[in-house]
């Protein structure tokens, strides 16, 4: 059976770049790999951003959670001959409509339930790095932010990283929620991008291929 990974964390980490070189690149006898990316349907995703929704999490969920069932219909499809590296899913949702957003968590598992529906998941791979390394990174690319832009993209950071710690502690206040939506995620697996791209690459790499069954 192939596999469908889905590489998340915030703005600035690195994600895009290493799910794009990761799907690219062939190891051992391990060579069909795809990426694709979240969100799917240009329409929708202007649509969740036009000044109506932007400000409405639940309206937003609700859009997303369509392109991510037409997205998913697509992954089936593609399975069939490749393993699937995504750019983002549902652990995206958790953060920006539930966790940011205040969108209720349960309302939200059911809905992407029912986006997922007979999808199997098996790992998503979270990167983590300072806040202050993510805003380096995004001004190294010539984007200038407002201060209300940096004030979203730390509450995101902040709730990555409360997920990330949470699930790492027992007693962690999100643990429960990591426990319901594992089937929607997979096994989550932390890699540190606060490193030179060639070590996290490697780590990566390392940890697709793990998953993959080529080590």
């Amino acid at each position: 059976m192939n596999k469908l990974i889905f590489v998340e964390g915030p703005k600035g980490v690195g994600k895009s770049l290493l799910s794009r070189k990761a799907a690219s690149r062939p190891v051992g006898a391990i060579v069909g790999r795809e990426w694709t990316c979240e969100p799917w349907i240009s329409d929708i995703v202007n649509m969740a951003d036009n000044y109506l929704f932007a400000t409405d999490s639940t309206t937003q969920s609700m859009l997303y959670a369509a392109d991510r069932r037409a997205h998913m219909r697509e992954v089936t499809d593609w399975l069939t001959d490749d393993h699937i590296i995504s750019d983002r899913g549902p652990l995206s949702t958790m953060v920006y409509q539930g966790l940011v957003g205040g969108v209720d968590l349960d309302w939200l598992l059911a809905l992407n339930g029912v986006a997922m529906e007979g999808v199997k998941v098996d790992a998503t791979i979270l990167l983590y790095a300072p806040f202050e390394t993510t805003i380096e990174r995004i001004a190294a690319r010539g984007k200038e932010m407002t201060q209300l832009e940096e004030g979203q993209l730390r509450a995101a950071w902040e709730a990555y990283e409360s997920l990330r710690l949470g699930a790492h502690d027992a007693n962690g206040h999100l643990q429960h929620f990591v426990e319901k939506w594992k089937d929607l995620t997979g096994w989550i697996h932390f890699i540190d991008a606060n490193r030179p791209v060639e070590q996290v690459e490697a780590d990566v790499m390392s940890t697709i291929n793990r998953i993959l069954g080529a080590e």
